[in-house]
């Protein structure tokens, strides 16, 4: 595996290194919600003028969950297929704002709705609050496909880093209790484990997501007794994997988590669980977000473009 950065992504880096480097070491966390609110901005979204965009909260007891909904111009009005999306950022950080790359370029390039979702962050609100967040609002879209104009038949569950940790702990869950059915998992350099001694950790090549801050997110997150055998905290500990949607995982060669989405891979293969991993050469955890910059970075979505327009299509099992 080489360790050298896709000449794009060392540029991305570059620039992320000068946005930051009058900020200091993030340590409290609204200075990691600062840090990596100005990567969304270094990097945001184009104003793509055929995307409808909207943002709205979902109320329930006590709470709202904020959420923007994203769907192609040319679709309004057509029962589209529905991509929930729960972005990164430890768990602590990031928002629908830091997102907007992401989730845009999705809606675009899949010719789906995507509704990304704004859940309680630890750790002022520790696990479960922010799955339980993700799945009420998947919940509320499937429950109101009509008026969304959205296809529930056609569900894709979604989210980097953490929030490809809710994404694959939330379709568990859907297995679990019989709704809503998952048509794809769609796992972005997802946190999948709490092993912080897999190789991939232990070399520290990406320059940006260390072994000692992703001991801070994890114990951010699952505070206090929670059991960190059960799955819907740490997907890794899922015992059976039969029935579980079937899954794409992006995974990048330099980022500490490589070497545990391998292994979830091999997990879901080996309960019948029909999964594409893909590890990109020269990238860094994050690295989708690089579109201007990277061929590789572009690369990635259009891969994962073409695995939903199949998906969608029914093409693939």
């Amino acid at each position: 595996m080489t360790m050298q950065l896709e000449p794009g992504i060392a540029i991305f880096v570059r620039r992320l290194q000068d946005a930051i480097k009058s900020l200091g070491k993030p340590i409290t966390p609204t200075e990691r919600r600062t840090w990596l609110a100005v990567r969304g901005k270094e990097f945001p979204f184009p104003p793509f003028e055929d995307l409808e965009i909207t943002n709205t909260f979902i109320v329930m007891p006590g709470r709202e969950i904020p959420v923007r909904v994203f769907r192609p111009k040319a679709a309004v009005g057509k029962a589209i297929p529905l991509i929930m999306y729960f972005h990164g950022g430890g768990f602590v950080a990031g928002d629908l704002d830091t997102h907007d790359a992401i989730t845009a370029l999705l809606s675009r390039h899949a010719n789906a709705a995507v509704i990304s979702v704004h859940y309680r962050r630890a750790p002022e609100n520790p696990y479960p609050a922010g799955i339980d967040d993700c799945d009420a609002a998947t919940r509320w879209a499937t429950n109101n496909a009509a008026a969304l104009c959205i296809d529930p038949a056609k569900l894709v569950l979604a989210g980097d880093s953490a929030g490809g940790a809710f994404a694959a702990s939330l379709a568990i869950r859907c297995r679990d209790r019989g709704f809503p059915n998952v048509l794809r998992q769609l796992l972005l350099y997802p946190v999948l484990d709490n092993d912080f001694d897999r190789p991939s950790y232990l070399r520290g090549a990406d320059p940006f997501l260390l072994r000692d801050t992703m001991r801070y997110y994890i114990s951010a997150y699952v505070q206090g007794d929670v059991d960190l055998d059960n799955p819907d905290a740490i997907p890794m500990r899922v015992k059976s994997t039969d029935g579980l949607a079937p899954a794409y995982i992006l995974v990048a060669d330099h980022d500490p988590l490589r070497d545990e989405a391998f292994v979830y891979a091999e997990k879901l293969a080996k309960g019948g669980v029909p999964v594409r991993i893909k590890e990109w050469p020269g990238t860094i955890h994050g690295f989708i977000r690089a579109q201007e910059l990277s061929g590789v970075s572009r690369q990635a979505l259009d891969d994962l473009a073409a695995y939903l327009e199949e998906a969608f299509s029914g093409d693939q099992a």
